[in-house]
């Protein structure tokens, strides 16, 4: 497994590469602007409304095809799989047919400070991206057909192409209609579902005619989806507070979020979403013939790798948010309001990183034993607390509050999660786990000040840009050597396991 971890995180980076490119492309042209926000605002709906509906009956797809795989054989299994694509498209259709009639309420509900011209532009806005949804349930379908099949690195590829497309239409909206902007959109989410099923397509994956709502296995698909769907819908609840908010207390602060939001996401999805994707189907399958020696094992090598790879740079984040901001949008419209407001959303998420990546992980596992309440209920949790602190923290602290909240209720949700994990995976040794953190938190310590010293010494010498890269690639070699002198990890033994 962790040969294909490594790889497909050297995919994953690529992809991310070129998606921080996108995003950067965005902040060059339009900056924190009505046009930037009423374009995020769109994005935020179709995904929302997508999520809300669809997404639950996604998450069970994984365990219910390993489950009909061992029992059934593998034939059944990819039969149910072009059934499932079927009902997955008629849901979107539903979808979009009520969201194209009721458009414009939709959006005020998710930013009511939009008016004028931004709320019309909004409104247009999200009309033509509503249509990305019938891809994204293709592209949903088809990744986890190949997840399952544990076929990973096409799923982190497709993220290649999208990039260039939005960014070559971001560009071209900017000369020609700024509409081109959100058409650029669709034409990306096809462009991966395209490459996704010719890789499915050599491995099985065919489509089937026909709507089997009586099969006994997409009937329990939907019985476990309804938890995760009201769980999906908590946390859109979420988003759209803090987008609605956020319209409220600035022009730009919607993109603001969504530029902080997006650094934050890079190491989610290079490390935490790649782990999780790798170790899902395994879990999955280990859950099924009851292995509860290997699910320990995975539940505390995950755990070591989440601690060792997110502590510090969650901290890095933090510590060098406005340096980081300026290197990655600090040009063109990306004003020093927005700069500023980016700067503080980026530090405000990054403060639960830690939090994002176990919630990420442990709810794999309850997702592996079928159990989609319990995720369910601690999102109801999550979302209570952040209203409250929403509501509060906005007040007094504006943008960072908002990005704070998340965080606070995030950590809290987490915590909830790994305190009941044990009842699924017996036998975690959390003292061993503990005393590997804390190596880690020291080693992090270390770093961040010997980091600082070198930042300090080349003040002056070099332009701020420069200063930040050399720093922070100094920073990663001290780091990976006192992992080693601390004996966190041993290199060496990943390279004997590949040999």
């Amino acid at each position: 497994m962790k040969k294909a971890v490594v790889f497909l995180i050297v995919i994953t980076i690529v992809s991310k590469i070129t998606g921080l490119f996108r995003d950067i492309t965005l902040s060059f042209f339009y900056g924190a602007s009505d046009i930037s926000d009423a374009y995020i605002i769109s994005m935020t709906i179709a995904i929302a409304l997508f999520d809300i509906v669809v997404t639950g009956v996604i998450t069970g797809f994984i365990p219910i095809y390993k489950e009909i795989e061992e029992r059934k054989g593998t034939e059944e299994a990819r039969a149910f799989s072009g059934n499932l694509l079927n009902i997955v498209l008629l849901l979107a259709l539903l979808i979009v047919g009520v969201a194209q009639v009721f458009t414009k309420p939709i959006v005020l509900v998710f930013a009511s400070g939009f008016s004028g011209e931004v709320l019309e532009l909004a409104v247009s806005f999200t009309r033509i991206s509503l249509l990305s949804i019938f891809f994204v349930g293709i592209l949903y379908i088809l990744q986890g057909f190949l997840q399952a099949q544990e076929k990973f690195y096409s799923h982190a590829f497709i993220g290649i192409p999208y990039n260039l497309v939005i960014m070559l239409f971001i560009w071209l909206s900017s000369i020609y209609s700024v509409y081109l902007i959100v058409w650029g959109e669709i034409i990306g989410v096809f462009m991966q579902v395209l490459v996704l099923f010719i890789f499915a397509r050599k491995h099985g994956f065919r489509i089937r005619f026909g709507l089997l709502f009586k099969n006994e296995y997409v009937k329990k698909m939907l019985f476990l989806s309804l938890p995760v769907i009201i769980g999906v819908s908590t946390h859109q609840i979420n988003i759209l507070i803090d987008r609605t908010l956020a319209s409220n207390i600035i022009e730009g602060g919607i993109s603001a979020l969504n530029y902080g939001d997006k650094v934050n996401l890079i190491i989610q999805g290079v490390f935490v979403l790649t782990m999780s994707t790798v170790l899902f189907p395994a879990i999955s399958k280990m859950a099924v013939i009851g292995d509860k020696i290997g699910l320990r094992k995975a539940f505390e090598t995950a755990a070591n790798a989440i601690n060792m790879i997110v502590i510090p740079m969650s901290l890095y984040l933090m510590i060098y948010s406005e340096d980081i901001v300026m290197l990655l949008f600090g040009r063109g419209a990306f004003d020093e309001q927005a700069v500023e407001l980016t700067q503080l959303a980026l530090f405000g998420y990054s403060f639960g990183i830690l939090g994002f990546a176990y919630r990420e992980i442990v709810s794999r596992f309850y997702f592996a034993f079928q159990d989609t309440k319990t995720p369910m209920y601690n999102s109801l949790i999550a979302i209570g607390i952040n209203i409250v602190l929403n509501i509060i923290l906005s007040y007094f602290l504006g943008i960072l509050g908002l990005a704070l909240a998340t965080s606070i209720s995030v950590i809290v949700a987490a915590a909830l999660l790994i305190r009941g994990i044990g009842r699924k995976v017996s036998g975690i040794q959390y003292g061993n786990l503990l005393k590997t953190a804390l190596r880690i938190v020291l080693a992090t310590i270390a770093m961040l000040a010997l980091g600082r010293g070198v930042h300090l010494g080349l003040e002056g010498k070099l332009s701020d840009d420069l200063n930040l890269i050399i720093t922070s690639v100094v920073s990663g070699f001290i780091y990976l050597a006192l992992v080693q002198l601390l004996k966190i990890y041993d290199f060496k033994e990943f390279r004997l396991s590949r040999k």
